[in-house]
């Protein structure tokens, strides 16, 4: 299907803050093996697994997000496929360690396959990209305030359930309140640094807040709004955003969250971005 966005309103995305941890890892495989040998080097190599597998199950625990379980078996068969080969840290057997190269290619398949259908993806981009389409109007700039949109209708239990979809789909990480929920949509940076409160301030992020009384507010933040490519009105950036999470939420009290979610994929963002 092609993408109903012909004409992308963002700047083309930068794929750092997906792919940036790799490269690292990378560089400091190819100086360790250099500096140390091939056993400090699968020894290295297994523990980077290993901790980034620890990292998705802590991921899966915060989000719920299955798909984070699939790739943590992944890091960990990895670990011990290669670590197994060349490191006394991660052998056990021989058996063992043909054992996780096995499972190793299954949850590979299985990752990339998350990777390409975006369930493992941060989707800010989506959220902006949807929040522009209506947009044309380029008469005023960026306005340093949250913007009232008026009131939805919700019940506090759809609020959270609703909530919950968003983190567990990576749409926006919510923010409980004492009365109301502020969803801040992230992109993998800020989605981390948001989902371990590295980072908990969002008074400057983009953000919509659904009040226990129904009412809505949104903001843009001043970052995200120098992601487009033109000067367009922020007040309309504003109701279109609002717009766009009151429909979410009203597809979500219909049991259409999967309509949600194919919303964004017509996008059609690059999962790294």
């Amino acid at each position: 299907m092609s993408s109903i966005y012909p004409f992308r309103k963002l700047k083309p995305a930068s794929i750092v803050g997906a792919l940036g941890p790799a490269v690292v890892v990378l560089v400091l495989l190819a100086v360790i093996w250099t500096t140390w040998g091939v056993s400090a080097a699968y020894t290295f190599i297994g523990l980077v697994f290993l901790f980034f597998g620890g990292l998705s199950v802590a991921n899966f625990a915060l989000t719920k997000n299955p798909g984070d379980i699939i790739v943590a078996l992944f890091q960990t068969c990895a670990a011990f496929a290669f670590g197994g080969r060349h490191s006394a840290l991660f052998f056990i057997s021989h058996r063992f360690t043909k054992t996780a190269a096995a499972l190793l290619v299954f949850f590979l398949a299985a990752t990339m396959y998350l990777w390409f259908t975006k369930r493992l993806k941060w989707r800010i981009r989506e959220v902006l990209e949807l929040a522009a389409a209506p947009v044309s109007e380029t008469t005023n700039g960026f306005t340093p305030r949250p913007r009232p949109l008026g009131k939805a209708e919700y019940s506090r239990f759809e609020l959270m359930e609703f909530a919950a979809f968003a983190l567990r789909n990576h749409i926006a990480i919510p923010y409980y309140e004492s009365d109301r929920v502020v969803l801040v949509p992230a992109d993998w940076t800020q989605g981390f640094m948001r989902l371990y409160g590295l980072r908990r301030d969002y008074a400057q992020a983009t953000w919509v807040a659904f009040d226990f009384n129904g009412n809505v507010t949104v903001n843009i933040g001043h970052h995200d709004y120098l992601q487009y490519k033109d000067q367009f009105s922020f007040d309309q950036l504003c109701q279109s955003l609002g717009d766009v999470f009151v429909g979410f939420l009203e597809s979500f009290r219909r049991g259409e969250g999967v309509r949600i979610i194919d919303r964004m994929n017509a996008v059609r963002e690059h999962p790294a971005s």
